[in-house]
Parts: C-alpha cells; structure tokens; sequence
C-alpha cells in the first residue's frame, strides 16, 4: 500500500508553472522531473515549466508514466 507519488503545481509567474514531487521508494521523483528539466533526489524533486495549469500537468502525468511504465 502506501502512495507512489504525491505533487504540487503552483503558478510563480504568467504562464510559469512550478511542479514539485514527493515519492516512495517505487518511484524515482528526480527521474520524473529530469524528463521536464528540472531535478533534485529520488524521494523529492521539481521542475518549472512553460505553460497554462493543464498542460503542465499534463507533461508532468506523461513525464511519470515514461518512468514508471
């Protein structure tokens, strides 16, 4: 049981999302957001991007299928 991921989006700027996560032992979080360009640890990391609300969120959720599969 247990969750794999947990996330925040928060805009910082106009059109400037930033996305941070947090994951258990499954999930690689500094894999995640490398693949966004951003980085940080296995357990916690983040990126910002470019974009509206939804379609950040969007390149976050496809971001962490790539890397759970």
């Amino acid at each position: 049981g247990g969750t794999d991921c947990g996330g925040t989006l928060r805009e910082v700027g106009p059109g400037v999302i930033k996305s941070s996560l947090g994951t258990g032992p499954r999930v690689d979080a500094c894999a995640v957001c490398q693949k966004l360009g951003g980085g940080g640890h296995k357990a916690a990391a983040g990126a910002t991007a470019d974009g509206t609300m939804d379609e950040v969120r969007s390149a976050v959720l496809r971001a962490y299928q790539d890397v759970v599969g």
